[in-house]
């Protein structure tokens, strides 16, 4: 509810800074008289291949927010950020970095030729598990499962009997199964539920999704050749706070291990998944400075300062509206959150993380 009133207002606000140019100027004063630092979180690009499929940015749209970019700050790598950050450098002007999480197909198929043609470096977070095995990630794998089956209802000991008898009811069932219990129990209990759906409802993903919609090795290497990072997302995407330390271990140490065998380098950035306070603790960042990992991103909104925390640097959810797009890039919107509150507390008009 407090997502959908905040889009309702910010949306026709956003499209009336852009048409007056507001927006533009804000960010270009905000380039001359007080630099701002953002991170900008993409998950796909391109044609939207299924209804369910996570939401993806249309290319054309991509093309454009790259290009606005470009006009209102320098877009730099997220390696060269973290130096500025480690040697507390004043940014002479806004400073953007680019990634992406999850490790979709299209990112290399639609995102990467707009980043090479605009010489835009980013940093791509992959599930390597999803890479490794051909397989979905488990909120697609969900989707598909609940609105694809031809069940009436979903009936199961941790969900109780819930109607999916129209697109209307598969869609809220989904938000509830995905958002208020899976994201909540523990990483065995989600897969084994996950698991339960699929046979209850009598639905088997097709093998060649995974083929389809998750990079490959072999595009992970041709886009490090031309000039984009990697970093690790985990092996299964599970929010870490709800495993236990060792699986968090595993989830950790395998996935940074994977992506260095595949490039033959060492990596040192990760994203969390989810990304939000609660799906991180002071395990989770302990273990990942026992693996080498100098460098994490959450989903948060919040201003990144020469004084950050490197292992908690917040990002802003992109979105396919172009001024909305244009409102949060311009710097109004996380001062809003820092003079108002966090995102967390209900005023991102941008949706989760996957």
């Amino acid at each position: 509810m407090i997502y959908r009133v905040a889009r309702r207002t910010i949306e026709p606000l956003s499209a009336f800074l852009d048409r007056t140019g507001i927006g533009y100027a804000y960010a270009c004063s905000k380039r001359l008289f007080s630099p701002q630092i953002s991170i900008f979180t993409y998950h796909r690009v391109g044609p939207q291949l299924h209804d369910w499929l996570y939401r993806s940015i249309n290319e054309s749209v991509f093309e454009r927010q790259i290009t606005w970019l470009k006009a209102t700050h320098e877009i730099v790598s997220l390696e060269e950020l973290a130096a500025i950050i480690r040697e507390r450098r004043q940014p002479e002007g806004n400073i953007a970095v680019i990634t992406f999480d999850d490790g979709y197909r299209d990112n290399y198929l639609y995102a990467f030729p707009v980043l090479r043609k605009y010489q835009v470096p980013a940093t791509v977070f992959v599930t390597t598990g999803c890479l490794d095995r051909r397989t979905l990630l488990w909120g697609d794998a969900l989707s598909y499962i609940v609105l694809t089956t031809d069940a009436a209802a979903i009936e199961h000991e941790l969900l109780g009997a819930i109607p999916i008898r129209n697109p209307k009811e598969k869609a809220a069932a989904l938000f509830e199964i995905k958002q208020n219990v899976m994201k909540r129990i523990q990483n065995t209990q989600k897969n084994r539920l996950l698991e339960d759906l699929a046979g209850d409802l009598g639905v088997e993903i097709p093998g060649h999704h995974g083929d389809d919609i998750m990079l490959s090795w072999d595009d992970v290497r041709r886009m490090r050749e031309g000039g984009i990072s990697f970093g690790a997302h985990t092996v299964t995407h599970p929010i870490l706070s709800n495993t236990t330390f060792d699986e968090a271990q595993f989830e950790i140490e395998h996935s940074k291990r994977r992506i260095e065998e595949e490039l033959g380098e060492r990596i040192s950035a990760f994203a969390y998944p989810n990304g939000k306070p609660a799906d991180i603790n002071a395990d989770t960042v302990d273990l990942l400075k026992r693996n080498g990992f100098t460098c994490a991103v959450t989903t948060l909104p919040t201003k990144i300062t020469r004084d950050a925390d490197m292992l908690g640097l917040g990002r802003i959810t992109t979105t396919d509206n172009y001024s909305l797009f244009k409102f949060l890039a311009s710097g109004m919107y996380s001062d809003c959150v820092n003079l108002f509150g966090s995102g967390e507390r209900g005023c991102t008009p941008t949706p989760g993380s996957h």
